[in-house]
């Protein structure tokens, strides 16, 4: 029996871990298939009776300070179970339906020749390559070690959390609002730096470690390493924990890296599971082809062109484009041993030099190699001065609102179109509108410095106003003229 000041009282706690939190009246807490639920009562014995959410009540006797085991909940529970103790308290615990065949996103992209491809699930699942140099996967029960280098602490605290959102929990205490926050601890508990590792044990399946609020299953988590006292993070990182069917399998990775076109010509397995331990294998193309763009009226590949697609990354080798022509693909419709090969029909374009040109409905497929035939002319932009003479040298000039600076003449390769061009450095005297259907050598007439380009312009509106002014006063003249003869 506990007393406070001298009167007898007692406390009714309930947890789905090694830490246990208050039985709050009107509070809501959530589990998943698979946990526990635990009541104590400490200070007395007592009783509660457990409602199912179909409404069957099972009384259940409590003695004091004894960890009882509730329900240990399985897929059949999923609904809103409630405790009400002797005290008439009642709490609200929502079992929520298990994650099954859980939706993996597959995200790629290139730096230069090489794919970077991971995976990213819920918190409840995992998705991982295999054959691949393994990274953090562990199995219940296993050992982890960390090293961190030149750190000179002794004693530091391990925390392992679910990679959720915080829980919430509120409702009265003793009549009192009481609501708490905390993170799904799963365990935490202080370890010892040996060498500059420190190792832990990882909870059993289906347990708590020290202070843990939650159960480990499988799925994603977080790893941290902080101070005593202070709370200072040292190290962070996450992790994936998968049933121990994988135990002693060592390549195993959310990521993968590979040679462009190794991984263009070959599958990849990415085994999937969820928080109940089911399994599935898939084999998977990436979403990966080259593209070259070739030029037929010079029987040439060219490289001056820009691939734009959405959801996409590329790389440029050369005149040759690398491309994964998915960034992110969600795979949701599969079995075990489902061969995924990604297409994708979509628009895109090619920006050539002061030209954008679209291709509508192209299919795009894993493995393939694709050349675009295409009809471009050359165009030289020859910048000429007034007295002559060809402008040497760096130089910027626009085409169709595109600008480009070159350090000399250069040939550009573009489709048969109207442009609109002009020199901004040095700067030609007013656009120029051009239509291109062969090659050629486009003369624009610029001037070397502002002053005489204002000059220029001046002296063009000033003879734009006499001629403007001869005119008027020839048309006067003729005006008066036939008036003279009509009389």
């Amino acid at each position: 029996m506990l007393y406070v000041n001298q009167a007898p009282v007692s406390f009714w706690l309930v947890g789905l871990g090694e830490q246990l939190l208050p039985i709050l009246d009107g509070g809501v807490l959530t589990a998943r298939v698979g946990e526990t639920l635990v009541v104590r009562l400490l200070g007395r014995d007592g009783t509660l009776n457990i409602i199912s959410p179909q409404g069957e009540a099972r009384e259940v006797f409590i003695g004091d300070g004894v960890v009882t085991v509730l329900r240990k909940f399985s897929a059949n529970d999923v609904g809103e179970w409630f405790i009400a103790t002797d005290e008439g308290t009642t709490l609200m615990v929502v079992v929520e339906p298990p994650l099954i065949k859980p939706t993996v996103s597959l995200l790629v992209w290139l730096e230069n020749t090489t794919v970077v491809a991971t995976t990213a699930t819920g918190p409840q699942a995992f998705a991982l390559f295999t054959g691949t140099p393994g990274e953090d996967v562990y199995t219940p029960g296993s050992t982890m070690r960390i090293r961190v280098d030149g750190l000179n602490l002794q004693l530091l605290r391990f925390d392992l959390l679910r990679k959720a959102d915080r829980v919430r929990y509120a409702g009265r205490l003793n009549e009192v609002p009481y609501q708490v926050e905390l993170d799904q601890l799963v365990m935490s508990q202080v370890v010892q730096n040996r060498g500059g590792v420190f190792t832990v044990a990882l909870p059993g399946k289906g347990a708590s470690g020290p202070l843990g609020l939650k159960p480990i299953s499988y799925g994603q988590y977080i790893v941290r390493l902080v101070t005593l006292g202070e709370n200072r993070l040292v190290y962070e990182k996450e992790i994936t924990v998968v049933p121990e069917s994988f135990r002693g399998l060592n390549r195993l990775s959310r990521t993968l890296r590979v040679d462009f076109h190794e991984a263009m010509s070959r599958n990849f397995t990415l085994v999937v599971g969820d928080e109940l331990g089911s399994i599935w294998f898939l084999n998977i193309r990436l979403p990966l082809m080259v593209f070259n763009v070739y030029d037929r009226t010079h029987s040439q590949r060219i490289d001056r062109y820009r691939l734009v697609l959405d959801n996409s990354s590329s790389s440029r080798v050369g005149d040759t484009t690398l491309l994964a022509f998915h960034s992110t693909l969600d795979i949701t419709d599969y079995i075990n041993g489902t061969y995924i090969e990604p297409i994708r029909v979509s628009d895109f374009t090619l920006v050539f030099d002061g030209y954008v040109s679209e291709f509508k409905e192209f299919e795009f497929r894993p493995g393939v190699s694709r050349t675009l035939d295409v009809d471009l002319y050359a165009l030289v932009l020859r910048l000429v001065y007034p007295n002559g003479t060809v402008h040497r040298g760096p130089r910027t000039v626009e085409i169709n609102n595109m600008t480009f600076r070159e350090d000399g003449e250069r040939v550009f390769l573009i489709p048969s179109e109207k442009y609109v061009i002009r020199a901004l450095e040095p700067k030609s005297f007013a656009p120029t509108l051009y239509v291109h259907s062969k090659d050629a050598v486009l003369t624009i007439l610029v001037l070397d410095n502002a002053e005489a380009l204002a000059s220029l312009r001046v002296s063009a509106i000033l003879m734009s106003l006499l001629l403007g002014y001869t005119a008027y006063k020839v048309f006067r003249m003729r005006k008066t003229f036939y008036r003279a003869r009509s009389r």
